[in-house]
């Protein structure tokens, strides 16, 4: 079958078509190009395809050319298994280089616009399945292809990432389990590849949790507490299992360093998601709760605020909701600090302080 296109003038292409011209192009060459990527036939003869690509620079532009109009024609994933193959047989790292780029942006962008799209309908889908099937079977490097895997976590949801990655099991990762394990090597990065495994232990899936355990570990223990890092603890402590880990191993000389951890968090992060994150750190240690108060009340005081009251509010929110936290302690440093109209908000939200009243 040949095809009469009509190509798209804005396709993707590295060519300066006012530079090139066709006239320097070997006949031969342009003919077997033309038929090899605006037709399907596999009857081509390319034995000395490559002693032809070699022959003039020109033609290396002119084969992207073809590829990259080729791309925008629908062919099914046999057609491009073959035509990538013949292209990778060429041994041209730089011609490589440039579709591995224009395949995998193209579907990167692609899977973040459509929710489980049809893998045999979509040209961006069809491109990215032939090319990392070749390069699986040709041993060649798939990293780039499986790091773009582990990213899909933050673009799509645990469905949709489900069975997009089914389609490159067993020829990029060999399982979906094994890509669990694989993403839970990557907590420390991100918050949302542990949601994710959340998600698809809750799925039924059965996941070796040996990994996150010794990720939240290392984010207590080891890892500068820089705010990815300390996202990514906050989110792992709410897990119970991991919170039990944590607390086998948490000594008293270990206490210094959640503290320094706290300190550096800014406010938000401290209240976070309905004060989470303070019902969490003080079932790890209860003995930081006066720490853990007085870093809050700094940060809260830090930021600005037009509405009057609002940040002895949350103190009070606190206090209330925490009995580790002593009202006491909030009142001397409300009193340290010359905070006299928030003073009378925290007298009232305590009668039982009223009695202090004569010492703030």
């Amino acid at each position: 079958m040949t095809l009469l296109v009509l190509v798209n003038p804005n396709a993707p292409c590295d060519i300066d078509h006012n530079m090139m011209f066709l006239d320097k192009v070997d006949p031969k060459f342009r003919v077997i190009t033309d038929q090899l990527f605006f037709t399907d036939r596999t009857d081509i003869d390319v034995s000395d395809y490559a002693a032809l690509l070699a022959k003039k620079p020109e033609h290396r532009s002119y084969l992207w050319d073809r590829v990259s109009r080729s791309t925008e024609i629908y062919w099914d994933e046999s057609f491009w298994i073959n035509r990538f193959n013949l292209i990778l047989s060429l041994e041209d790292k730089k011609l490589e280089e440039d579709i591995d780029s224009l395949i995998m942006n193209r579907f990167r962008n692609f899977i973040t616009r459509y929710h489980n799209p049809d893998p045999k309908m979509y040209n961006q889908y069809i491109h990215m399945l032939a090319w990392a099937k070749v390069r699986s079977e040709r041993k060649d490097n798939v990293q780039p292809i499986k790091k773009l895997l582990l990213e899909l976590p933050h673009l799509m949801s645990v469905d949709q990432l489900m069975q997009t990655v089914k389609q490159f099991v067993p020829f990029i990762v060999p399982s979906i389990e094994e890509y669990a394990s694989i993403l839970s090597k990557e907590l420390g990065h991100s918050t949302r590849s542990f949601q994710v495994l959340k998600n698809l232990e809750a799925q039924g899936l059965a996941l070796d949790k040996a990994p996150m355990l010794k990720t939240a570990r290392d984010l207590l223990f080891k890892r500068v507490p820089n705010r990815p890092n300390r996202r990514s603890f906050f989110g792992m402590l709410e897990d119970k299992e991991v919170m039990a880990h944590l607390k086998s191993f948490y000594k008293p000389e270990h206490r210094d360093r959640l503290i320094e951890l706290i300190k550096r968090c800014d406010y938000k992060e401290i209240e976070e998601y309905h004060l989470r994150n303070i019902k969490n750190l003080l079932e790890l240690d209860a003995s930081i709760a006066d720490e853990l108060m007085e870093t809050y009340a700094v940060k809260l005081y830090s930021r600005y605020t037009g509405h009057k009251g609002a940040n002895v509010k949350r103190l009070v929110r606190a206090c209330k909701t925490f009995s580790q936290f002593s009202p006491k302690k909030v009142l001397a440093w409300l009193s340290a600090n010359n905070k006299m109209s928030d003073i009378k908000i925290m007298l009232s939200s305590f009668p039982d302080l009223k009695n202090l009243a004569a010492f703030v």
